[in-house]
């Protein structure tokens, strides 16, 4: 057990820093704390820590893929699918030093973890549809595609969907 309080670091206006406060939502800013205790302090958090933060909460084991040059998407799609046919909890996250500069114009954001809530193949293109707390929009293209929200969210509970 670890036990974390109610306090989180602020930037020099106030603002908590790390993962702030969304939509007035504690949770995530507890988790983190959390995982940036168990780790070491807030410095020790890379983006293997949304992982690391499922594991420590469920106690299951978690795989970690870093995308490359020589990554085989084929293969990496297949996978997911899996994953995602067992239910199981996905995240992807962003560097911290991005080689692309062009991603955050596109709406993700540097050093950001996002849910994985659903694949999908649409005429022919693989989508991946990610949630932010913070309710950044992708910029880029098939932007304007529907989300499918009320098919991705079906079953959830209202707790779920908060």
């Amino acid at each position: 057990m670890l036990a974390v309080d109610g306090h989180f670091p602020c930037d020099e206006s106030g603002e908590v820093e790390f993962a702030s406060l969304s939509y007035g939502r504690l949770w995530p800013s507890l988790i983190e704390k959390a995982v940036a205790k168990r780790r070491g302090g807030y410095h020790k958090l890379d983006g293997t820590c949304p992982a690391l933060a499922f594991q420590y909460l469920t106690g299951a084991s978690y795989v970690n893929v870093s995308l490359n040059k020589d990554t085989d998407l084929d293969m990496l799609w297949k996978k997911l699918e899996e994953f995602q046919s067992f239910g199981y909890l996905m995240v992807i996250g962003t560097d911290s030093k991005p080689k692309n500069k062009k991603i955050s114009m596109k709406g993700l954001q540097q050093d950001h973890a996002y849910a994985l809530l659903e694949l999908r193949v649409h005429e022919g293109y693989r989508l991946v549809l990610v949630g932010c707390p913070s309710g950044s929009k992708w910029k880029g293209k098939r932007s304007n595609l529907p989300i499918y929200k009320d098919e991705v969210m079906k079953g959830w509970s209202e707790i779920e969907k908060n």
